[in-house]
């Protein structure tokens, strides 16, 4: 238990770093969060390259 209490500071020290944090609390919660996690990041203006040509 002390390991991962250790563990688990060092994750909560790194927070600042993520874009996304999923809490592994129910697994069906989890994998539409990281559904919608991946479908946001397809839909960033800087990744959709083919709409440069309408500038």
């Amino acid at each position: 238990m002390k390991k991962r209490m250790n563990l688990v500071q060092n994750e909560i020290s790194h927070f600042p770093e993520y874009d996304y944090v999923v809490v592994n609390k129910d697994i069906n919660i989890c994998v539409n969060q990281i559904k919608n996690i991946i479908e946001s990041e397809r839909l960033k203006r800087s990744r959709l390259n083919q709409l440069n040509q309408f500038r």
